[in-house]
Protein backbone atom coordinates (compact mmCIF):
# COMPACT_ATOMS: atom_id res chain seq x y z
CA UNK A 1 0.00 0.00 0.00
CA UNK A 2 2.91 2.28 0.66
CA UNK A 3 4.40 1.47 -2.70
CA UNK A 4 0.92 2.64 -4.39
CA UNK A 5 0.37 5.98 -2.30
CA UNK A 6 3.98 6.61 -3.35
CA UNK A 7 3.18 5.93 -7.24
CA UNK A 8 -0.08 8.06 -6.96
CA UNK A 9 1.94 11.05 -5.48
CA UNK A 10 4.52 10.69 -8.23
CA UNK A 11 1.65 10.67 -11.09
CA UNK A 12 0.14 13.98 -9.06
CA UNK A 13 3.72 15.52 -9.72
CA UNK A 14 3.19 14.90 -13.39
CA UNK A 15 -0.58 15.70 -13.96
CA UNK A 16 0.01 19.01 -15.35
CA UNK A 17 2.25 17.41 -18.58
CA UNK A 18 0.85 16.48 -21.79
CA UNK A 19 1.63 12.62 -22.89
CA UNK A 20 1.41 11.53 -26.17
CA UNK A 21 -1.13 8.73 -26.58
CA UNK A 22 0.41 6.52 -28.90
CA UNK A 23 3.48 6.41 -26.02
CA UNK A 24 0.97 5.75 -23.72
CA UNK A 25 -0.60 3.05 -24.82
CA UNK A 26 2.10 0.25 -24.74
CA UNK A 27 2.73 1.34 -21.21
CA UNK A 28 -1.06 0.19 -20.39
CA UNK A 29 -0.82 -3.08 -22.82
CA UNK A 30 2.47 -4.45 -20.83
CA UNK A 31 0.35 -3.18 -17.37
CA UNK A 32 -2.61 -5.30 -18.35
CA UNK A 33 -0.45 -8.13 -19.26
CA UNK A 34 1.20 -7.79 -16.21
CA UNK A 35 -1.75 -7.62 -13.94
CA UNK A 36 -3.63 -10.81 -15.81
CA UNK A 37 -0.09 -12.42 -15.14
CA UNK A 38 0.16 -11.75 -11.59
CA UNK A 39 -3.47 -13.16 -11.11
CA UNK A 40 -1.89 -16.66 -11.09
CA UNK A 41 0.18 -15.92 -8.28
CA UNK A 42 0.63 -14.46 -5.14
CA UNK A 43 1.33 -10.92 -5.52
CA UNK A 44 1.63 -7.95 -3.20
CA UNK A 45 0.01 -5.47 -5.86
CA UNK A 46 -3.16 -7.85 -6.44
CA UNK A 47 -3.40 -8.68 -2.49
CA UNK A 48 -3.73 -4.62 -1.66
CA UNK A 49 -6.27 -4.08 0.17
CA UNK A 50 -6.19 -0.31 -0.90
CA UNK A 51 -6.32 -1.64 -4.37
CA UNK A 52 -9.00 -3.68 -3.79
CA UNK A 53 -11.25 -0.96 -1.78
CA UNK A 54 -10.10 1.17 -5.42
CA UNK A 55 -11.73 -1.62 -7.13
CA UNK A 56 -15.03 -1.81 -5.24
CA UNK A 57 -15.80 1.91 -6.24
CA UNK A 58 -14.27 1.91 -9.15
CA UNK A 59 -17.85 1.65 -11.27
CA UNK A 60 -18.40 4.87 -9.18
CA UNK A 61 -15.50 6.52 -10.04
CA UNK A 62 -16.51 6.00 -13.68
CA UNK A 63 -19.74 7.60 -13.56
CA UNK A 64 -18.79 10.27 -11.23
CA UNK A 65 -15.87 11.77 -12.77
CA UNK A 66 -16.23 12.54 -16.29
CA UNK A 67 -19.37 15.22 -15.14
CA UNK A 68 -17.10 16.35 -11.83
CA UNK A 69 -14.36 17.00 -14.82
CA UNK A 70 -17.10 18.73 -16.73
CA UNK A 71 -18.25 21.16 -14.14
CA UNK A 72 -14.78 22.26 -12.85
CA UNK A 73 -12.51 22.21 -16.00
CA UNK A 74 -8.99 21.29 -15.19
CA UNK A 75 -7.17 24.22 -15.79
CA UNK A 76 -4.16 23.86 -13.09
CA UNK A 77 -2.47 21.96 -11.17
CA UNK A 78 -4.78 22.92 -8.43
CA UNK A 79 -7.36 22.09 -10.77
CA UNK A 80 -6.19 18.41 -10.54
CA UNK A 81 -5.69 17.85 -7.32
CA UNK A 82 -9.43 19.55 -6.50
CA UNK A 83 -10.52 17.13 -8.88
CA UNK A 84 -8.81 14.11 -7.79
CA UNK A 85 -10.30 14.67 -4.38
CA UNK A 86 -13.86 15.67 -5.19
CA UNK A 87 -13.72 12.75 -7.71
CA UNK A 88 -12.95 10.14 -4.82
CA UNK A 89 -14.66 11.78 -1.98
CA UNK A 90 -17.93 11.68 -4.16
CA UNK A 91 -17.21 8.17 -5.57
CA UNK A 92 -16.66 6.55 -1.75
CA UNK A 93 -19.77 8.21 -0.16
CA UNK A 94 -22.30 7.28 -3.54
CA UNK A 95 -20.43 3.92 -2.76
CA UNK A 96 -21.71 3.42 0.75
CA UNK A 97 -24.95 5.23 1.38
CA UNK A 98 -25.95 4.18 -2.07
CA UNK A 99 -24.55 1.41 -4.21
CA UNK A 100 -24.12 -0.77 -1.45
CA UNK A 101 -27.68 -0.84 -0.47
CA UNK A 102 -28.63 -0.29 -4.22
CA UNK A 103 -27.43 -3.82 -4.81
CA UNK A 104 -29.70 -5.26 -1.69
CA UNK A 105 -32.79 -4.12 -3.42
CA UNK A 106 -35.28 -6.68 -4.18
CA UNK A 107 -37.01 -6.49 -7.69
CA UNK A 108 -40.56 -5.16 -5.83
CA UNK A 109 -38.18 -2.06 -4.74
CA UNK A 110 -35.72 -1.58 -7.67
CA UNK A 111 -38.79 -1.22 -10.70
CA UNK A 112 -40.02 2.12 -9.16
CA UNK A 113 -36.49 2.92 -8.20
CA UNK A 114 -35.41 2.48 -11.45
CA UNK A 115 -37.72 4.73 -12.60
CA UNK A 116 -37.29 7.71 -10.85
CA UNK A 117 -33.47 7.76 -11.91
CA UNK A 118 -34.81 7.58 -15.26
CA UNK A 119 -36.98 11.08 -14.52
CA UNK A 120 -34.16 12.15 -13.16
CA UNK A 121 -31.81 11.81 -15.97
CA UNK A 122 -34.48 13.07 -18.33
CA UNK A 123 -35.32 16.27 -15.95
CA UNK A 124 -31.12 16.67 -15.63
CA UNK A 125 -30.43 16.14 -19.20
CA UNK A 126 -33.32 18.44 -20.13
CA UNK A 127 -31.82 21.34 -17.95
CA UNK A 128 -28.36 20.83 -19.16
CA UNK A 129 -29.74 21.26 -22.99
CA UNK A 130 -32.07 24.59 -21.79
CA UNK A 131 -28.72 25.85 -20.00
CA UNK A 132 -30.83 26.18 -16.91
CA UNK A 133 -28.42 23.73 -14.70
CA UNK A 134 -25.15 25.35 -13.56
CA UNK A 135 -25.63 28.13 -15.04
CA UNK A 136 -23.52 30.34 -14.12
CA UNK A 137 -23.12 34.03 -13.89
CA UNK A 138 -20.19 36.32 -14.74
CA UNK A 139 -19.60 39.86 -14.91
CA UNK A 140 -20.89 42.41 -17.75
CA UNK A 141 -18.03 42.21 -19.82
CA UNK A 142 -17.52 38.47 -19.95
CA UNK A 143 -21.37 37.82 -19.79
CA UNK A 144 -20.63 39.75 -23.23
CA UNK A 145 -18.07 38.00 -24.40
CA UNK A 146 -19.22 34.67 -23.37
CA UNK A 147 -22.91 35.27 -25.12
CA UNK A 148 -20.99 36.82 -28.48
CA UNK A 149 -19.44 33.35 -28.86
CA UNK A 150 -21.81 31.12 -27.76
CA UNK A 151 -24.11 32.96 -30.64
CA UNK A 152 -21.65 31.36 -32.99
CA UNK A 153 -22.76 27.85 -32.07
CA UNK A 154 -23.57 24.74 -32.80
CA UNK A 155 -22.66 26.18 -36.85
CA UNK A 156 -23.18 29.64 -37.99
CA UNK A 157 -23.98 28.87 -41.43
CA UNK A 158 -27.28 26.89 -40.57
CA UNK A 159 -28.77 30.45 -39.36
CA UNK A 160 -27.12 32.47 -41.83
CA UNK A 161 -29.72 34.73 -43.96
CA UNK A 162 -28.14 33.49 -47.69
CA UNK A 163 -29.30 29.38 -46.97
CA UNK A 164 -32.59 30.59 -47.79
CA UNK A 165 -32.00 31.20 -51.40
CA UNK A 166 -30.48 27.17 -51.51
CA UNK A 167 -32.60 24.01 -51.99
CA UNK A 168 -31.81 20.70 -50.45
CA UNK A 169 -32.22 17.73 -53.31
CA UNK A 170 -32.13 14.13 -53.28
CA UNK A 171 -29.14 12.85 -53.36
CA UNK A 172 -29.66 9.27 -55.21
CA UNK A 173 -26.29 8.05 -55.57
CA UNK A 174 -24.82 5.76 -52.77
CA UNK A 175 -24.39 8.07 -50.22
CA UNK A 176 -25.31 7.42 -46.90
CA UNK A 177 -27.74 9.71 -45.32
CA UNK A 178 -25.99 10.29 -42.29
CA UNK A 179 -22.40 11.25 -44.43
CA UNK A 180 -24.84 13.85 -46.98
CA UNK A 181 -24.06 17.31 -45.47
CA UNK A 182 -25.51 18.86 -48.25
CA UNK A 183 -26.67 18.41 -51.43
CA UNK A 184 -28.48 21.15 -54.10
CA UNK A 185 -28.37 24.56 -55.38
CA UNK A 186 -28.90 27.83 -54.68
CA UNK A 187 -30.73 31.03 -56.15
CA UNK A 188 -31.97 34.17 -55.40
CA UNK A 189 -35.54 34.46 -54.71
CA UNK A 190 -36.00 36.70 -57.22
CA UNK A 191 -34.61 34.88 -59.93
CA UNK A 192 -35.13 30.96 -61.17
CA UNK A 193 -31.40 31.35 -61.82
CA UNK A 194 -28.30 34.19 -61.53
CA UNK A 195 -28.19 36.59 -64.34
CA UNK A 196 -24.55 35.86 -65.35
CA UNK A 197 -23.07 33.35 -67.76
CA UNK A 198 -21.32 30.48 -66.02
CA UNK A 199 -22.05 27.75 -64.04
CA UNK A 200 -20.49 26.96 -60.13
CA UNK A 201 -20.39 24.06 -58.14
CA UNK A 202 -18.55 23.63 -54.99
CA UNK A 203 -17.78 19.82 -53.74
CA UNK A 204 -15.57 18.86 -50.46
CA UNK A 205 -16.33 17.88 -46.83
CA UNK A 206 -18.48 19.63 -44.24
CA UNK A 207 -16.17 22.91 -45.27
CA UNK A 208 -18.05 23.70 -48.32
CA UNK A 209 -21.20 25.05 -45.79
CA UNK A 210 -18.59 26.47 -44.09
CA UNK A 211 -17.35 28.75 -46.58
CA UNK A 212 -20.22 28.24 -49.20
CA UNK A 213 -22.42 31.14 -48.83
CA UNK A 214 -20.09 33.55 -47.67
CA UNK A 215 -17.42 33.15 -51.56
CA UNK A 216 -20.79 33.35 -53.04
CA UNK A 217 -22.20 36.45 -51.85
CA UNK A 218 -19.40 38.01 -53.50
CA UNK A 219 -20.02 36.90 -56.86
CA UNK A 220 -23.77 38.86 -56.42
CA UNK A 221 -25.61 36.42 -58.82
CA UNK A 222 -23.12 36.81 -61.23
CA UNK A 223 -23.69 33.25 -62.41
CA UNK A 224 -26.05 31.84 -64.12
CA UNK A 225 -26.23 28.66 -61.49
CA UNK A 226 -24.76 27.52 -58.37
CA UNK A 227 -24.34 23.71 -57.02
CA UNK A 228 -23.15 22.60 -53.74
CA UNK A 229 -22.24 19.30 -52.68
CA UNK A 230 -20.63 18.16 -48.72
CA UNK A 231 -20.34 14.98 -48.33
CA UNK A 232 -18.15 12.80 -44.81
CA UNK A 233 -14.80 11.81 -46.30
CA UNK A 234 -15.29 14.21 -49.40
CA UNK A 235 -11.41 15.30 -50.53
CA UNK A 236 -12.29 15.10 -53.65
CA UNK A 237 -8.58 15.70 -55.09
CA UNK A 238 -7.03 12.84 -52.45
CA UNK A 239 -8.44 9.44 -50.78
CA UNK A 240 -7.53 7.88 -48.01
CA UNK A 241 -10.54 5.59 -47.04
CA UNK A 242 -13.40 3.45 -48.33
CA UNK A 243 -15.53 6.61 -47.72
CA UNK A 244 -13.09 9.11 -49.27
CA UNK A 245 -13.24 6.89 -52.33
CA UNK A 246 -16.63 6.40 -52.77
CA UNK A 247 -17.48 10.26 -52.11
CA UNK A 248 -14.71 11.13 -54.71
CA UNK A 249 -16.79 8.51 -57.14
CA UNK A 250 -19.92 10.71 -56.90
CA UNK A 251 -18.22 13.74 -57.06
CA UNK A 252 -16.66 13.16 -60.77
CA UNK A 253 -19.79 11.28 -62.02
CA UNK A 254 -21.90 14.87 -61.05
CA UNK A 255 -18.67 17.22 -62.50
CA UNK A 256 -18.84 15.16 -65.77
CA UNK A 257 -22.92 15.19 -65.79
CA UNK A 258 -23.20 19.13 -64.51
CA UNK A 259 -20.20 20.74 -66.40
CA UNK A 260 -19.92 23.27 -64.41
CA UNK A 261 -17.85 26.43 -65.48
CA UNK A 262 -16.21 26.70 -62.58
CA UNK A 263 -15.28 24.17 -60.16
CA UNK A 264 -14.53 25.05 -56.07
CA UNK A 265 -12.99 22.10 -54.13
CA UNK A 266 -13.43 23.25 -50.65
CA UNK A 267 -12.64 21.10 -47.54
CA UNK A 268 -10.47 20.46 -44.75
CA UNK A 269 -7.53 18.15 -46.31
CA UNK A 270 -6.87 14.82 -45.04
CA UNK A 271 -3.87 14.53 -42.30
CA UNK A 272 -1.54 12.50 -45.51
CA UNK A 273 -1.53 15.97 -46.73
CA UNK A 274 0.40 17.67 -43.83
CA UNK A 275 3.23 15.49 -44.17
CA UNK A 276 6.27 16.59 -46.33
CA UNK A 277 6.06 16.14 -50.32
CA UNK A 278 8.59 13.30 -51.34
CA UNK A 279 10.42 12.74 -54.72
CA UNK A 280 7.34 11.09 -56.55
CA UNK A 281 5.26 11.53 -53.92
CA UNK A 282 2.05 9.35 -54.24
CA UNK A 283 -0.73 11.84 -52.89
CA UNK A 284 0.75 14.21 -54.87
CA UNK A 285 0.50 12.04 -57.97
CA UNK A 286 -3.27 11.21 -56.70
CA UNK A 287 -4.26 14.61 -56.46
CA UNK A 288 -2.48 15.46 -60.30
CA UNK A 289 -4.54 12.76 -61.44
CA UNK A 290 -7.69 13.36 -60.38
CA UNK A 291 -7.40 17.02 -61.30
CA UNK A 292 -6.79 16.18 -64.71
CA UNK A 293 -10.46 14.24 -64.61
CA UNK A 294 -11.99 17.60 -63.26
CA UNK A 295 -10.27 19.70 -65.95
CA UNK A 296 -12.01 17.41 -68.64
CA UNK A 297 -15.28 18.99 -67.24
CA UNK A 298 -14.93 22.22 -65.74
CA UNK A 299 -12.78 25.14 -67.45
CA UNK A 300 -11.64 26.44 -63.96
CA UNK A 301 -10.50 24.88 -60.97
CA UNK A 302 -9.75 26.59 -57.81
CA UNK A 303 -8.63 24.44 -54.34
CA UNK A 304 -8.47 25.73 -50.81
CA UNK A 305 -5.08 24.76 -49.64
CA UNK A 306 -4.78 23.63 -45.94
CA UNK A 307 -5.42 26.25 -43.44
CA UNK A 308 -4.96 25.97 -39.75
CA UNK A 309 -5.92 23.24 -37.89
CA UNK A 310 -8.17 24.28 -35.05
CA UNK A 311 -8.07 21.21 -32.26
CA UNK A 312 -11.41 20.30 -31.52
CA UNK A 313 -13.77 22.02 -28.69
CA UNK A 314 -11.63 25.01 -29.29
CA UNK A 315 -14.17 27.58 -28.36
CA UNK A 316 -15.38 26.14 -25.00
CA UNK A 317 -11.25 25.85 -23.92
CA UNK A 318 -11.29 29.44 -25.23
CA UNK A 319 -14.19 30.54 -23.24
CA UNK A 320 -12.61 28.58 -19.71
CA UNK A 321 -9.45 31.02 -20.28
CA UNK A 322 -11.09 33.82 -21.18
CA UNK A 323 -13.21 33.09 -17.91
CA UNK A 324 -10.79 31.60 -15.79
CA UNK A 325 -7.41 33.03 -16.97
CA UNK A 326 -7.85 35.72 -19.19
CA UNK A 327 -4.13 36.88 -18.99
CA UNK A 328 -3.18 33.74 -20.60
CA UNK A 329 -4.78 33.56 -24.04
CA UNK A 330 -1.59 33.95 -25.68
CA UNK A 331 -0.84 30.73 -25.90
CA UNK A 332 -4.16 29.35 -27.22
CA UNK A 333 -2.47 30.57 -31.02
CA UNK A 334 -0.87 27.94 -33.06
CA UNK A 335 2.31 27.65 -34.42
CA UNK A 336 2.38 28.69 -38.01
CA UNK A 337 3.27 25.29 -40.31
CA UNK A 338 5.54 26.19 -43.71
CA UNK A 339 4.21 24.09 -45.83
CA UNK A 340 4.60 23.59 -49.99
CA UNK A 341 1.81 24.80 -52.24
CA UNK A 342 1.70 21.63 -54.27
CA UNK A 343 -0.08 23.07 -57.58
CA UNK A 344 -1.31 26.08 -59.20
CA UNK A 345 -5.02 25.42 -58.81
CA UNK A 346 -5.02 26.09 -54.69
CA UNK A 347 -5.38 29.46 -53.02
CA UNK A 348 -4.54 30.50 -49.31
CA UNK A 349 -6.93 31.50 -47.31
CA UNK A 350 -4.22 30.93 -44.20
CA UNK A 351 -1.98 34.39 -44.19
CA UNK A 352 -4.84 35.79 -43.09
CA UNK A 353 -4.56 33.98 -39.91
CA UNK A 354 -1.34 34.44 -39.89
CA UNK A 355 1.27 36.60 -37.72
CA UNK A 356 4.87 36.15 -37.53
CA UNK A 357 5.39 32.52 -36.52
CA UNK A 358 1.61 31.76 -35.00
CA UNK A 359 -1.75 31.61 -36.48
CA UNK A 360 -4.49 33.49 -34.93
CA UNK A 361 -7.17 31.72 -33.33
CA UNK A 362 -9.08 34.39 -31.64
CA UNK A 363 -9.88 38.24 -31.98
CA UNK A 364 -7.55 40.29 -29.52
CA UNK A 365 -9.91 43.28 -29.65
CA UNK A 366 -13.34 41.74 -29.78
CA UNK A 367 -12.35 37.65 -28.10
CA UNK A 368 -13.81 36.29 -30.80
CA UNK A 369 -12.66 32.95 -31.49
CA UNK A 370 -11.92 32.32 -35.03
CA UNK A 371 -12.95 28.45 -34.62
CA UNK A 372 -16.09 26.41 -32.75
CA UNK A 373 -15.88 23.21 -31.32
CA UNK A 374 -16.16 21.28 -34.49
CA UNK A 375 -12.63 22.73 -35.80
CA UNK A 376 -14.82 24.35 -38.52
CA UNK A 377 -14.40 28.17 -39.04
CA UNK A 378 -16.49 30.49 -36.70
CA UNK A 379 -18.46 33.57 -38.05
CA UNK A 380 -15.40 36.08 -36.78
CA UNK A 381 -13.03 33.76 -38.67
CA UNK A 382 -14.71 33.91 -41.80
CA UNK A 383 -15.16 37.77 -41.47
CA UNK A 384 -11.14 37.65 -41.42
CA UNK A 385 -10.93 35.47 -45.19
CA UNK A 386 -13.48 38.31 -46.52
CA UNK A 387 -10.32 39.73 -48.40
CA UNK A 388 -9.23 36.37 -49.92
CA UNK A 389 -13.19 35.82 -51.43
CA UNK A 390 -13.54 39.02 -52.79
CA UNK A 391 -10.66 38.57 -54.68
CA UNK A 392 -10.97 35.39 -55.82
CA UNK A 393 -14.17 35.87 -56.94
CA UNK A 394 -12.99 38.89 -58.87
CA UNK A 395 -10.77 36.42 -60.57
CA UNK A 396 -13.52 34.15 -61.60
CA UNK A 397 -15.57 36.77 -63.15
CA UNK A 398 -12.57 38.55 -65.05
CA UNK A 399 -11.48 35.49 -66.59
CA UNK A 400 -14.38 32.92 -67.11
Amino acid sequence: DGLIISLSIFALCLLPHQFTVLALRPAVTLATVYIINCESHDNLILSSKLLGYIGNISYVVYLVHWPVIAIFPPLSTQNYIFLIIIIFVSSITIHHIFEQKYLKLDWKALVPFVFILVLGNVFLQNCIREHSFWNATYPTDVQRIVSMNKAQLPNFWASDPQMKDCTEEVLEDSIEPSRNYGYGHCQHFLFQQGHGNFSIMMLGNSFVLNFMNPIRAHFHQNYSDFRYMSFSGGYAITSDSGESRSSMVVFKKHVEQFKPDVLFIIMKHSYNVLFPILENDPIVQEMEENIKIYEKFAKKIYIMDHFPTFEENFLNRFLQNVINRPDELEPLHINRREHDKVMKFFFDISSMFAEDDKYLTFDRDELLAYADNTGHITAAGVKLCEPVFEKLAKKVMDNV
